[in-house]
């Protein structure tokens, strides 16, 4: 069965500013895709925030060089104000250590 990409397209097209963030204790999959997307939405003309939840692997330092990935704490108030969050390698709340307290406090958009 085709994958329809559609209702993605369509989310990225009517917003501009986007947080991104991988389970805690990332891993190099999850890292990557975090990059990865924010570099595909960057090139699209997107404001990317990227965050982990946990502290960043020494491991995997050359895999952002820059340090575009930022550690996130709460309150988190420094994140707000994003039009969207996308998740990454995890659909379980329990991987998301303190950004699940923080989530559920964003506005929710009916788009």
């Amino acid at each position: 069965m085709p994958l329809d990409w559609a209702p993605l397209v369509k989310l990225v097209n009517e917003h501009q500013r986007f947080l991104l963030t991988t389970h805690i204790r990332p891993d190099a999959d999850g890292l990557g895709s975090l990059l990865a997307l924010g570099e595909a939405l960057q090139l699209r003309g997107k404001e990317v925030r990227r965050i982990v939840a946990s502290s960043w692997p020494p491991a995997y330092d050359f895999l952002d060089p820059e340090k575009t990935i930022e550690r996130f704490t709460l309150p988190g108030d420094t994140w707000r104000g994003q039009d969207v969050v996308i998740i990454l390698d995890t659909a379980t709340w329990n991987q998301l250590g303190d950004f699940a307290t923080f989530l559920p406090q964003l506005p929710r958009s009916r788009s």
